[in-house]
């Protein structure tokens, strides 16, 4: 049961990282005003001209958040095997897929997406295993 909790408090405390450099990214790189979520052209067109900052943002989110992941499991867990920061990993490999394909990004930007979660879980993950 406890390795169920600290996975979960592992993939909670990604999303809340992932939230804040959201927010983060949005104060900086502002959407228009007016701005329709809804619109997937007007979607495609902000996605499209979004500055490279903005998206290393993002970025820097996935890893920072992934990273806090691996660290919260391995805090809370009592397994010592790499299971659960996989588990985790894989979670979020999915959401980040989920995500690529609904907002349709550059090809190298999909392609990090969907590359650092595992290994930023891991990593953080073996920083206090050390397994």
């Amino acid at each position: 049961m406890r390795n169920i909790l600290a996975t979960f408090g592992g993939l909670a405390s990604a999303i809340l990282v992932f939230i804040v450099f959201e927010l983060i990214g949005s104060t900086v790189y502002p959407t228009p005003v007016g701005f329709d979520y809804n619109d997937p052209a007007a979607m495609k067109s902000f996605v499209d001209t979004m500055p490279l900052g903005a998206l290393m943002l993002v970025l820097a989110g996935y890893i920072t958040g992934s990273f806090v992941c691996g660290f919260v499991m391995a805090k809370f867990a009592r397994n010592e095997k790499k299971i659960l920061p996989l588990i985790a990993g894989a979670t979020l490999t999915l959401a980040g897929f989920a995500n690529v394909m609904n907002i349709k990004h550059s090809l190298w930007f999909s392609v990090l997406v969907l590359v650092v979660f595992i290994p930023f879980v891991l990593v953080g993950y073996k920083l206090v295993r050390k397994a």
